[in-house]
């Protein structure tokens, strides 16, 4: 049987994000990495400090969405209760292997590549149409 996971990342400033994975390894891996472009990316949301665990999706699912309507209020007074510290629980989670999330390598094949190799690359035209975030959002693994 599949677990699932509700998430609750941060960062300095304790900005909340909220999420739900059935791989909560390879997925923090992507938050910390910032593979993927949006809300976390742009405020640098990458720590995790609250998760919950569910044997049924659909229940994953439906806290995740009664947590995103809770107040800022709320939500920092969960994530203080369970981690008063506010300690980044992914610790000792991640391998730094790039190989981890072999979805993300099959939808971004620069992961891995340096600043400058994927600088060269992204100057090329058309390589955003092709292997760009839209391709993946599109892709069966959304």
């Amino acid at each position: 049987m599949r677990d699932y996971f509700v998430y609750i990342l941060t960062n300095v400033s304790r900005t909340p994000y909220i999420g739900v994975t059935s791989n909560l390894e390879a997925r923090m891996d992507v938050h910390k990495r910032m593979v993927n472009p949006g809300f976390t990316r742009a405020y640098n949301v990458t720590m995790p400090v609250y998760v919950e665990q569910f044997s049924d999706p659909s229940t994953a699912i439906a806290r995740e969405k009664q947590l995103k309507n809770w107040s800022r209020t709320k939500k920092i007074a969960l994530i203080s209760q369970a981690n008063p510290h506010w300690q980044d629980l992914s610790a000792g989670w991640l391998s730094g292997d790039v190989t981890v999330n072999q979805l993300e390598r099959s939808c971004d094949p620069t992961v891995g590549w340096n600043d400058s190799e994927r600088a060269s690359v992204s100057r090329v035209k058309g390589l955003g149409r092709r292997w760009g975030p839209k391709r993946c959002r599109r892709g069966a693994w959304r």
